[in-house]
């Protein structure tokens, strides 16, 4: 309901209420879907969002947005770059950005190098509670 609302130009009911610390997520998902359900779950969250479906247009936005960014969440399989690699390029220029990979596969991660699981289907609770934690 509410993407129908902000699709047709109008506003949420609460909209008017921001927060003060809200914080700037980026949502990389190559399906749009997905990439969506995830960024409106962040706005209620009362979180910025930038989504991108493409993960090289992503790099470049979190390159030229670096000091504005608090939080990436990604898909892992998505074609041109999985999501361990686009984690690995930002964390190039910008080693202390957590990043939170959504996969179905087993992953190990290396939590000390700020990349987390998110085990998919993704498990709202779950997810909600790692943002809460790293943002």
């Amino acid at each position: 309901r509410l993407l129908k609302i902000e699709r047709h130009g109008g506003r949420r009911p609460d909209a008017a209420a921001i927060p003060i610390n809200r914080r700037h997520i980026v949502v990389v998902d190559d399906e749009r879907a997905i990439a969506a359900f995830i960024s409106e779950l962040m706005r209620g969250m009362r979180h910025r969002v930038t989504t991108f479906s493409d993960p090289l247009a992503a790099e470049q936005f979190c390159t030229e947005h670096s000091d504005t960014i608090d939080l990436i969440i990604t898909d892992q399989r998505m074609p041109q770059l999985s999501g361990e690699q686009l984690a690995a390029r930002i964390h190039r220029s910008q080693p202390q950005l957590p990043v939170v990979l959504c996969s179905d596969q087993n992953l190990s991660v290396d939590e000390s190098q700020l990349i987390y699981l998110c085990q998919k289907p993704i498990d709202i609770n779950e997810l909600t509670r790692l943002v809460n934690e790293l943002a």
